[in-house]
């Protein structure tokens, strides 16, 4: 019972920071209790509406949000979560937890390359140049005075 409350505290942690709480929830109890997929989901569903009132809520109070992107992100996330709720409980658990695995390893893929890549750019645009003329002139005279 410890472990199931130590998942949960982790899927509130990741949750509340809007990293998706569901991410770590649904493979650590289907993996660590045998949960079936069908039933690690809606437990991940049932907890994610009160996370993500709070976390509304901290993060209106925080000035975190953006009215003018609600509906841009609402309406698509409406329509999609009504397709896949519908979809869900038509395809076999076992097919489910393949399909989320796959999902969760190019994820973890994307998130590595795009990483890796803003990395780079960042250290290229940090990379010594050349200094200005004016600094160029003052070390020559320094050299020229020692």
């Amino acid at each position: 019972m410890i472990w199931f409350v130590l998942i949960c505290l982790l899927s509130g942690l990741l949750g509340g920071m809007g990293m998706g709480g569901g991410t770590a929830f649904i493979p650590l109890v289907t993996q660590a209790f045998g949960v079936e997929q069908h039933l690690a989901q809606w437990l991940n569903l049932v907890a994610f509406v009160p996370m993500a009132l709070i976390s509304l809520i901290v993060h209106a109070k925080n000035k975190l949000l953006d009215g003018k992107s609600f509906w841009l992100l609402v309406v698509p996330a409406v329509i999609t979560a009504a397709i896949s709720g519908w979809f869900s409980p038509r395809v076999k658990s076992r097919t489910l937890t393949v399909c989320y695995g796959v999902f969760l390893i190019l994820l973890g893929i994307v998130f590595t390359v795009t990483t890796v890549a803003k990395m780079i750019r960042d250290k290229r645009k940090n990379t010594p140049r050349e200094p200005p003329d004016e600094i160029e002139t003052i070390l020559s005279r320094y050299k020229e005075n020692s």
